[in-house]
């Protein structure tokens, strides 16, 4: 599935929604990351809108609030009652910039996705591991703090969204109630769980720590390991922001919301988006509804997992993310993209994924 290109491997990505309202268009793409199993990222990009209406300067022209308002937004030159135009670029402000957000799954290369997401707003990034666990992070298909915050540098992003942390990090509170052992730890949440040592063995991976297999062999520095162990959420966040270069940086947290607010200039961030027009003028992609009943006759009859629509290329069947696929980044923007060596590595994981948090626009 993938095709060359200069620089590396040029990989693929999709148009999964694009739909315009009265409100602008708005388009989701996916594009493969890099992960023990195949994972998928998303980019939402959302349109710019018009600038807004200097309503005291209208009405100083002569032209009180009304429905000629309406006309000015939609581009008409109006008149005021004495006979004068009044023209568009007159009182209406230059264009707001629309917002994108990045949202990714398991990954320990995101390469696959960075083009798309330039300039985003809003990037959710898993940061499972420290920096001190680096090694352990690419073996089992997963970032580290760092990682995350390299990534945000680098696609230019406004915010980072941490998720996905290993259950061994506790907030900073925790380990003060626990007096910072590892241990100690562990059975702090098992008793806020209300779960006893001999129901341990019926525990679901959700439940226990993602590295209780026994290690190939011992830690080459046993100071670091140890570090790793008392490592916080709180010092996570502070690893991607020292990354990152900036402070933009949170943790989510069950039930947790992130409001991203419409800019009304443009800066830096906005124009690392690029000029976006060919993603908004394509055609409207809507997902397809099929009745269970109906798929399942359909797959048990000897067709594909999906449903081939109109326009699609059924030679199309079968390709996927990227799960396990080595590769190397070309450029992004004016980014060397690194190798699969510094994001990428072995693909070997066990445990189950953990997070369950959404990110999503919102705001006027």
């Amino acid at each position: 599935a993938w095709e060359g290109g200069e620089g590396g491997l040029e990989l693929p990505h999709w148009t999964i929604h694009r739909h315009t309202d009265a409100q602008g268009t708005t388009v989701v793409r996916a594009a493969p990351l890099r992960h023990a199993v195949p994972c998928i990222g998303y980019v939402i990009d959302e349109s710019d809108v018009s600038g807004r209406i200097d309503a005291a300067k209208c009405t100083a022209m002569g032209l009180p609030p009304g429905r000629k308002y309406t006309y000015l937004k939609e581009g008409q030159s109006v008149q005021n009652d004495a006979g004068e135009w009044i023209h568009p670029e007159d009182v209406i402000g230059g264009s707001r910039p629309g917002r994108k957000l990045c949202l990714l799954g398991d990954t320990c290369d995101s390469i696959g996705i960075a083009k798309l997401a330039l300039g985003a707003d809003l990037l959710v990034h898993e940061s499972t591991f420290a920096d001190v666990k680096h090694e352990e992070a690419l073996y089992k298909g997963h970032s580290t703090s760092t990682m995350a915050g390299e990534f945000a540098k680098m696609i230019k992003a406004r915010n980072l969204l941490l998720t996905h942390f290993s259950n061994r990090y506790g907030t900073e509170k925790n380990h003060r109630e626990t007096g910072g052992s590892a241990a100690n730890f562990r059975n702090y949440k098992r008793e806020k769980q209300g779960v006893k040592d001999e129901n341990l063995a019926v525990l679901g991976d959700d439940d226990l720590d993602d590295d209780m297999a026994l290690p190939e062999s011992a830690p080459e520095d046993m100071k670091a390991a140890m570090q790793a162990e008392l490592h916080t959420v709180e010092g996570l966040v502070r690893e991607a922001a020292a990354a990152k270069g900036d402070s933009r940086v949170v943790a989510a947290s069950d039930f947790f919301s992130f409001n991203i607010t419409r800019r009304e200039e443009f800066d830096d961030i906005d124009i690392a988006k690029g000029d976006r027009t060919s993603v908004f003028a394509g055609p409207s992609v809507l997902p397809q509804l099929e009745d269970v009943d109906e798929a399942r006759r359909r797959i048990n009859g000897g067709g594909s997992g999906y449903r081939i629509g109109a326009g699609d290329d059924p030679r199309s069947r079968g390709r996927g993310g990227g799960g396990g696929r080595g590769y190397s980044g070309g450029r992004v923007g004016s980014y060397e993209g690194r190798s699969s060596s510094q994001y990428g590595g072995g693909s070997r994981e066990r445990g189950g994924d953990r997070g369950g948090d959404r990110g999503y626009i919102s705001g006027n």
